[in-house]
């Protein structure tokens, strides 16, 4: 019975994202549908009036480690990691397992625009180890509690992170 609900969600699901196309050259819409289908979460980022979804994968305190899911166009990918609540002094790891990683971090959760509020360096966050463009790893350090969600660029890589 389970399967069957999941069918009915996922076509009432297709139906919404047809309707919501501006044109038929929409690919962000074909992308929403293509991640939803997947099972994969996603954060929408919205610039310039057009909203982007972007894999995205959620982060806990001693939750484990989450392998990074990217939105690709050719070797550039945006990713998305939303931490719900991060306690003070949490850390959480950022790994590079290929590529280069480049990481922008915004107060709040998804969904996230261009007035979004963007957490201060020094501040609300501080690379312990590493910096924001992580080849190898970095460990970021939050040092005020709240919800914070990362915007990590992707060139031609592939990542980890995990908050402890």
């Amino acid at each position: 019975m389970k399967l069957v609900k999941k069918i009915g969600v996922c076509l009432a699901l297709i139906s919404l994202l047809s309707a919501c196309k501006k044109d038929e050259k929409d690919d962000n819409t074909n992308l929403a549908l293509l991640l939803a289908l997947s099972g994969g979460t996603t954060c929408a980022y919205t610039a310039s009036g057009i909203t982007l979804p972007i894999a995205s994968v959620s982060a806990t305190q001693n939750g484990g480690v989450q392998t990074l899911s990217f939105t690709t166009s050719g070797t550039t990918g945006l990713g998305a990691v939303q931490i719900a609540s991060a306690p003070v002094n949490s850390l959480g790891l950022i790994t590079a397992n290929s590529g280069t990683l480049s990481v922008v971090v915004y107060k709040g959760n998804c969904p996230l625009s261009t007035s979004s509020t963007l957490a201060v360096a020094g501040v609300d966050y501080s690379f312990v180890s590493g910096t924001s463009t992580v080849t190898s790893t970095a460990q970021i350090k939050f040092n005020v509690a709240g919800a914070y969600t990362l915007i990590i660029t992707s060139n031609n890589g592939t990542g980890l992170f995990q908050l402890n």
